[in-house]
Parts: C-alpha cells; sequence; structure tokens
C-alpha cells in the first residue's frame, strides 16, 4: 500500500534504515535544528528564508515516538494537516517517511498575511508586521489574529483563506466599515462599541453570548460568561417557568435549567455548620469588599413551620432520611435524657439563623429541623455557630429574637435575675470570647405588634382594660378618631388608614406596616386633632401620652440614618422611652387592686420586658461599635428580624406556594434559591433592597462545575463484561 504524501508516494514495503530518538541527530540537515527532546517525544525546528519583523520565522516539527505522530507548529499556532491532505502518522520511521515529512513541510508556505496601504488605518484586532519574503523583499503586511499560520496548496499571494475572507473587505473598503464577518472578541467588540454606543457593558455582554451560542454547531459545546449565568440564575431561581418559557420563545438562547441546577446545587445546604456555607459567605464579602467593620455585627434566629415527610435522599452511593429531629450530638443528648428514651421524631419546624453586618452585609448561616427548639439548644446551637463565624473573620456582637417563651428563657440563662438583666442592660459575656460581649436582645417589629394588638383587645368587650393614670387607652379610641377623620376632613389627616388598620383579621394582625401606621407620628397628629374637635377633654391624655412614646420607637427604629455616637439625640431619646414604659410598669404595681385586675390594665408584663430589652441592648450594642469603631456607625433601620422574615417568604411564596409549607427537604434545596434571589446588601429596612447579590458557588471560589457522569446500569455493564 502506497501512503500518500502532497502526491508524493513510496512504498513502505521496502526496506529502509529505521530511525529513532538515539540515532536522529545524525540525518539532521543543515536548515534544520533539534529544539527540545523530552521522553520519546522530539521538536525539530526548520530554518525558513522568511522573516517577521526582523526575526526568522522557523517552523516547528515534533515528532512522537510513542504515538508514532508527528505534528506542525507555524509562528506558535497548530496546524491542521487534516486540511492540509496529509496524513501525520507512521508505523515505523524510516529515512524514507522523515525525508518526506521534511520535503511536506518546506513545501507548506506560511501565511503572510495581505498588502495594505501605509495611509491605511490599522485598528488593534488586526495585525501589522513587516515581512522580508523568500526573495529578500521587505513589506508591510497585515494579518487576521485568527490566520491559520499556513497559505495552503492552493492559495493566492502567500494568505490563507481567513486573512483573505477578513481583510479584503477592510483593505478596500472605507474605515469607518467594520467588517462582520469577523469572529474573534476583540472584533467583536468593536463591532458592538460601533453599532450600539450607548448599550451598558451587561447588554454588549449579552448580545456577545448570542453570538458565541450562535457559532457553536452543537449545542453540548456552548460556553456561558459569568455574568450571563448569574444573570439566568436570578430569573430561574425566582420562577423557573417564566425562564423556561423565555427559553423556548426562541427569542434568546439561554442556559438549560439543568446547567443552572448545577450551578445552584454546587454546595449542598445540610443541616448545620456547613464549611462550604461559610467559604461561600466569606468569598461573597469580599467580592463586595465589605469592610472589617462590616464583618461585625449579630445573629438573627427564629423558626418556621414546615411539613413533616421524610424524604429519601440519594447522593452518590449514598442514602440517607431527611426529615428528623437533627439538633447536633448534643442536642440529641439532652432530648434523650429529657424523654428517657431514645427514638427519631420528625421534625415539625426549622430553626434559621442569620448574620446580619453594621454595613448590611447578610447571609444565611446554618437551619437546624427541629420539633419546638428548647432554650438548650438554643444556647449550644448559637455559641457554636458564634464560634464557626470567628473562625472565618465574623464576630457577633448581639442576638436578635422575637418574644417566644423559649427565646426569653435563653436570655434568661445568662443572668442571675430580671433585675440583674436590666442592670447589665441584657449584655452578658461572650463565652466564645470573654473579652466582648454578647447583647441578648428582642426584635422590634414583634414588639410594635404586641403593643398594637394589646390595645386592639383593650375595650368593654375586649380581654383587657389599658390604663395609664386616671384614663384607660382603648380601642374604640382609634375607631372613633379614624370615623371623625373620614366623615369630617376632604383631606383625611391620616390618609393611610383601611379597614385592614382597624379590623385585621389574623392574617393582617402579622403585617408590620399596619401595627405601626397605628402607632406612628400620624397618628398621634390625628389623636391630637381629634382630642381638639373634643373640646380638649382628658379622655385621651393617656392614649396620646402612649402614642407620643411609640411613635417616637417607630420614628428610630425607621431612621435609615446612622448613629455614629451615644450623644446622639436619638439615644436619649430611646432612654427617655425606657424610662416612660418602666415607670408605667412600677405605677401599675403601686395600685390597689388584685394582680389579675393589675395585669389587664398593662399590655402585658413580658411585652413591657421586652421592649426595655430591645432598647436596653440597642443602646449598649452602639456604645461597644462606637468605640470599636470611631467614625463608623449603626443604623436603627437594620435593628430587626426582617431579613429573616423575608427568608421565609421566600420560601414559602417564592418557590413553594404561598399556602404551603414546604417539608425539610424542600426548604433545603430551596435555601440555595433564596441566596442567589435575593441581594446580598441590605439597606434600610427593605430587606430586597439591595444592589448585589451572591455570585454561585463555583465562581466565589473558582472551582470546575463539570458535568455529573451517567451511571451505567447493570445492563450496560454485563454487556460490556462480556
Amino acid at each position: 500500500m502506497g501512503r500518500k504524501y502532497v502526491g508524493i508516494c513510496f512504498d513502505t514495503t521496502i526496506f529502509h534504515e529505521v530511525i529513532t530518538l538515539s540515532n536522529l541527530c545524525t540525518f539532521v540537515e543543515p536548515d534544520t535544528v533539534i529544539l527540545e527532546t523530552t521522553g520519546n517525544v522530539v521538536r525539530l525546528g526548520i530554518l525558513t528564508k522568511t522573516k517577521c519583523n526582523g526575526n526568522i520565522v522557523i517552523k516547528e516539527v515534533t515528532i512522537d515516538f510513542n504515538k508514532n505522530q508527528w505534528a506542525l507548529k507555524v509562528l506558535g499556532k497548530e496546524i491542521d494537516l487534516k486540511e492540509l491532505e496529509v496524513d501525520n502518522s507512521f508505523p515505523i520511521l524510516t529515512t524514507k517517511e522523515y525525508s518526506v515529512i521534511l520535503k511536506c513541510v518546506r513545501s507548506v508556505d506560511i501565511c503572510i498575511g495581505l498588502e495594505c496601504p501605509s495611509a491605511k488605518f490599522i485598528p488593534r484586532y488586526i495585525v501589522q508586521e513587516q515581512i522580508t519574503r523568500q526573495d529578500g523583499e521587505t513589506e508591510r503586511r497585515i494579518r487576521c489574529s485568527t490566520c491559520k499560520g499556513v497559505a495552503g496548496w492552493l492559495s493566492e499571494n502567500y494568505a490563507c483563506v481567513r486573512c483573505r475572507k477578513s481583510l479584503n473587505v477592510f483593505k478596500n473598503c472605507d474605515n469607518n466599515i467594520i467588517d462582520l464577518n469577523l469572529k474573534d472578541d476583540q472584533d467583536l467588540s468593536r463591532i458592538l462599541d460601533a453599532i450600539f454606543p450607548k448599550a451598558p457593558p451587561q447588554m454588549k455582554a449579552m448580545l456577545e453570548a448570542q453570538y458565541n451560542a450562535l457559532s457553536v454547531q452543537d449545542p453540548r459545546q456552548r460556553r456561558w460568561d459569568s455574568d450571563m449565568i448569574k444573570c439566568c440564575l436570578n430569573l430561574w431561581t425566582r420562577s423557573p417557568q417564566s425562564y423556561k418559557d423565555l427559553k423556548d420563545s426562541n427569542i434568546l438562547i439561554l442556559p438549560s435549567g439543568r446547567q443552572l441546577q448545577r450551578y445552584k446545587n454546587a454546595t449542598p445546604q445540610d443541616t448545620g455548620i456547613n464549611s462550604e456555607i461559610l467559604h461561600w459567605m466569606s468569598k461573597t464579602a469580599d467580592r463586595q469588599k465589605v469592610p472589617k467593620f462590616g464583618r461585625y455585627g449579630g445573629l438573627i434566629h427564629d423558626e418556621t413551620r414546615i411539613q413533616q415527610d421524610l424524604v429519601m435522599n440519594t447522593k452518590g452511593n449514598k442514602n440517607e432520611l431527611v426529615g428528623w429531629i437533627d439538633t447536633g450530638d448534643e442536642g440529641q443528648d439532652i432530648r434523650i435524657l429529657k424523654e428517657g428514651t431514645v427514638q427519631q421524631t420528625l421534625a415539625t419546624e426549622v430553626f434559621q439563623v442569620y448574620f446580619l453586618g453594621y454595613t448590611g452585609f447578610r447571609f444565611p448561616v446554618a437551619h437546624y429541623p427541629t420539633g419546638g427548639i428548647t432554650a438548650a439548644e438554643i444556647y449550644i446551637l448559637l455559641y457554636d455557630i458564634i464560634s464557626a463565624l470567628q473562625s472565618w473573620g465574623f464576630f457577633v456582637d448581639y442576638v436578635l429574637q422575637d418574644g417566644g417563651q423559649q427565646n426569653r428563657e435563653f436570655i434568661k440563662m445568662h443572668f442571675k435575675n430580671e433585675e440583674d438583666a436590666e442592670k447589665k442592660n441584657f449584655c452578658s459575656v461572650n463565652i466564645v470570647n470573654p473579652e466582648q460581649k454578647l447583647a441578648h436582645s428582642q426584635d422590634y417589629s414583634h414588639n410594635i405588634k404586641k403593643l398594637r394588638n394589646a390595645v386592639l383587645s383593650s375595650g368593654v368587650n375586649g380581654t383587657r382594660a389599658i390604663k395609664k393614670g386616671d384614663h384607660f387607652i382603648m380601642w374604640q379610641q382609634w375607631l372613633d378618631a379614624a370615623k371623625w377623620d373620614d366623615d369630617t376632613n376632604s383631606r383625611k389627616l391620616h390618609y393611610k388608614i383601611t379597614p385592614s388598620h382597624l379590623h385585621p383579621d389574623s392574617a393582617e394582625k402579622m403585617r408590620n406596616h399596619l401595627a405601626e401606621e397605628m402607632l406612628d407620628s400620624d397618628m398621634l397628629n390625628l389623636m391630637q386633632q381629634y382630642k381638639q374637635h373634643l373640646q380638649n377633654r382628658p379622655e385621651l391624655n393617656s392614649a396620646i401620652e402612649f402614642l407620643e412614646n411609640t411613635s417616637k420607637l417607630i420614628t428610630i427604629f425607621k431612621d435609615k440614618r446612622p448613629i455614629f455616637s451615644v450623644k446622639d439625640t436619638r439615644v436619649a431619646t430611646l432612654l427617655q422611652v425606657r424610662e416612660w414604659f418602666q415607670t408605667w410598669k412600677s405605677d401599675n404595681q403601686a395600685l390597689g387592686g388584685s394582680k389579675k385586675e393589675k395585669e389587664k390594665s398593662l399590655p402585658s408584663q413580658k411585652c413591657l420586658n421586652d421592649i426595655d430589652c430591645l432598647i436596653g441592648s440597642f443602646v449598649e450594642v452602639v456604645k461597644v461599635h462606637v468605640n470599636r469603631f470611631p467614625g463608623e456607625g449603626i443604623y436603627p433601620s437594620r435593628f430587626n428580624s426582617d431579613v429573616i422574615e423575608n427568608n421565609f417568604c421566600q420560601v414559602r411564596g417564592l418557590h413553594n406556594g404561598n399556602m404551603t409549607n414546604p417539608n425539610y427537604q424542600n426548604y433545603k434545596t430551596t435555601m440555595n434559591s433564596v441566596i442567589l434571589g435575593q441581594t446580598s446588601i441590605s439597606r434600610g429596612r427593605k430587606s430586597n433592597a439591595g444592589q448585589q447579590s451572591a455570585n454561585p458557588y463555583p465562581m466565589e471560589v473558582k472551582i470546575p462545575n463539570t458535568i455529573p457522569e451517567k451511571k451505567e446500569t447493570t445492563h450496560r455493564r454485563d454487556k460490556l463484561g462480556q
């Protein structure tokens, strides 16, 4: 059989001397040099008579004695020998085959591009060179950046097909016209700059991604820019069906949902403290350039209901049952000692913990499936989290929680009694770092709702008869003032009042703004004007005094201006409000009557204690922070649990349906969607008011996002074995 090399035939059956790595140097010709020898691979350089910018162009031939193949490089580019109809393999390297290879290499012409007039403006994406040809003539030439390197057998003017197609239009047209056939990234960027001069970088990146996607014939070979992946993830995590409709419309070529899911689930949301989640959190803070003082903040925790369900979760070759109560080994030991038996129980709630920094940086740290968490479990879990965060450079100054009974018991574990807690402003020693204090605070939003609900239940037919001094505080006073405002004023004094404010149902009682708008400065103004309408009768004095203090509380904790010093007037105002509620509680104790009557005349002892805890701990946190970082303030509008309530709303409403509580497996898989769909920087009370969101875990930690290999079935393995 004859082997074809550019029309040169020879018979391999005829004996020729065999060339090996050891005797190759004896066959090297004068225009050939050995560049490198590695193992059984040798690189030869064949000198040419062509010079590029004064340097001799070398054709590099690589001979691999292991694979019995050879390759050619010109100007640093690998030459596709198949396009030249040249076979790059040899059964045995003999002297005849070696001479044919060299003859073939010498016959290949180097691409020197096209001539260009000297007055022509040369863009950056076109390579301009001084070429000295074989005849000794030097001239100015241009080549495209995707040049093949060799001209081919039937080429004209020593230019490859890519240079001819790409540069002929440029050479023969006006400078302002851009060749739309250019294929490399720099050319495309210039095209987009010229066609869409006012387009933002994100739009240009999207258009470039569309161009690259269309340039690939096989959809499996498409590669997507990180910004494109991040944008698609935000859309997909918020509404997978809407994203699917957009992709199926063929208006845009977008990554598949399966590919996005691999990015989303790159790190699992396991129960408890996960080092990958903390790594993700740290990298997100680094990318968003969170300063040192922004890595100090607080832990916010709360519980939400889930469905009792047991799910078999498969990870590789491991199967595990998800849905049992799991609060760590110590929590399990406590339950065994308390119940006196070892048993597994399905979880009914999820205990979620968030970190919120002073600059607004937030991130979900850990979650645990529980059946109603106890104070001892909260104590163990929170200090474990504080210790883990500290090892990653995040420090906790306060713990924020609602007024649940177990949360109150958790606070009591740090103090001798209530008097000791009030004396220390609800600050204890941080057992993880004894040199620092840990403040224990109650959520502002829950306290406002409790105050509104207490007044709502106060009246003739209510369960309470709240009284301050000689006058009662009743919900009927709010109803009368709102009715007077609606009947009398053409422009209402408190235009926000709706039936939902005055007669809230069980769901509306949970809305923060409905409670705030019945106790804020607008309501105070309405009540004062209504009192004047009643000719200043004293019946509303206690209600107005009550509103004066609640409105101050609401105004300060909704204020988006930072507090830079303990001498700030807002700090003094908060301390006055705290003293007013403490005086109300102490005056109530001095009144006559039974204990039950005293309890009915107050919102509740627990509610007043929570307000005392909120104000005292907040003032103490301000003192600690401004002393540690002078010139850096604390934003009162962030001192609440809105971020974690917003998390629960997204888990239930955005991903699992408003009327459906997810099971624990669904909760876990949804948490990555929440992280990617929401912003990581919270500004003010609006939890989604930030601008930056977390990148997917593979982008933050720069790990490859590989496609998992398909598992072979038993039938397939048996077939391969046969």
